[in-house]
């Protein structure tokens, strides 16, 4: 007759009078439970066989579970994905699945030292060429890791509390360049150029011309609907963008990534209500003559299907019209350090240029323009030393 015992399993007697442990380890592919079974002379050597393989079993388990590229993956999903917005999730999976796990993902949690790391993530992505960014965005994410760790007592010590980060200035940063104006007037020729039938070659053309007098950045241009742009104020609002994440139904919906509009912007400034030049202004009326259906919930830069662009051909569209106009550029942010570039040669004052253009502060736009900058105080210079 057989009995349950505490964390025994099912124990019994068979015909042939040996005793039998049979216990659930598991679940089987179609659902139902997945069973085995331990036999001896005796009930104790039954169980004992039991218990030698829970022991085994479960150390096996919690090696596998302690290795870093396992318990990174565990704390992406439960941990941080209900917390960061899809777009920084995105980013944060990105740099753990393609720089942390592959150079360190066979350590267990509490086999990484200060020097595993230093070594193989902070001096060897340097030697791989990668950027400041690059290598900050993947100390970040470890120390984070391991801020949770210890708060979910996995583990006592933060190895990277030990790690060093190089200086910023060791790296060669590319200066990020803007049009001339003789390439702006290129840019707007190609842009508004048209086809023998006088139908437009870029439906958008017109639209790239409104996005480089505006500085708006790629996804709040993605993500602008007709209803934020008021022609009789002359005045762009800026209160949402769209993001490009990974596609987790990639292999239904064909594509490795998605839009997703997000009801706010990089930064709390980049809510902003952006003034129209009068070269935006002629640009977005002629956009809107060719493009506007009637309905102002449409986003100005919309699809074939009327659906929000992803990023890539947003992106495959703009450098054909650098490749149309013989400008070596590639992608949006040119068009938004021109315009900055351009308010800085106007002596425009510093804070209106970083309200324009939504940065986070003062000394965003200081970094990003300090070669603009160091060229004006050499002029100052100068005209100081010629009075």
């Amino acid at each position: 007759m057989g009995k349950r015992g505490n964390g025994e399993g099912y124990v019994y007697q068979n015909a042939k009078k040996r005793w039998i442990v049979r216990t659930q380890v598991g679940w089987l592919d179609n659902g139902k439970p997945k069973f085995k079974t331990f036999s001896g002379h005796t009930r104790a050597e039954a169980l004992m066989r039991k218990k030698e393989y829970d022991e085994k079993h479960n150390a096996l388990k919690n090696a596998d579970e302690s290795l870093l590229k396992n318990a990174m993956s565990a704390w992406l999903l439960n941990k941080k994905k209900i917390c960061l917005k899809p777009s920084s999730f995105s980013r944060l999976k990105l740099t753990v699945e393609k720089n942390l796990i592959p150079k360190i993902g066979r350590f267990s949690v509490s086999e990484l030292t200060p020097d595993i790391i230093q070594e193989k993530i902070i001096n060897n992505m340097m030697e791989e060429g990668n950027s400041w960014s690059t290598i900050k965005k993947c100390y970040d994410a470890l120390n984070n890791f391991y801020k949770q760790c210890i708060a979910d007592r996995m583990t006592l010590y933060n190895p990277v509390s030990g790690v060093i980060m190089p200086a910023k200035q060791k790296f060669n940063t590319k200066k990020t360049r803007s049009l001339t104006p003789e390439e702006i007037t290129k840019f707007e020729s190609a842009c508004s150029s048209v086809y023998s039938n006088n139908q437009p070659i870029y439906r958008h053309g017109y639209g790239y011309i409104f996005i480089l007098y505006t500085g708006m950045r790629s996804g709040e241009a993605m993500a602008l609907q007709y209803k934020h742009i008021n022609l009789d104020k002359k005045t762009v609002t800026v209160e949402q963008t769209m993001v490009c994440i990974d596609n987790d139904d990639k292999l239904k919906k064909g594509s490795s990534c998605k839009a997703i509009l997000q009801k706010n912007t990089k930064s709390e400034s980049g809510c902003r209500v952006i003034p129209i030049c009068d070269k935006a202004f002629s640009a977005i009326k002629e956009h809107i003559r060719i493009n506007y259906k009637g309905n102002d919930n449409d986003f100005v830069f919309a699809s074939n299907d009327n659906k929000p662009m992803l990023y890539r051909n947003f992106r495959k569209s703009i450098n054909s019209v650098y490749k149309r106009a013989g400008i070596d550029a590639t992608g949006f942010h040119i068009l938004r350090h021109t315009i900055g570039s351009l308010m800085f040669a106007k002596k425009i004052d510093i804070k209106y240029i970083s309200a324009f253009l939504g940065h986070s502060g003062i000394q965003v736009t200081y970094d990003s323009y300090i070669h603009l900058i160091k060229d004006f105080e050499s002029d100052f210079i100068k005209s100081m030393n010629s009075i």
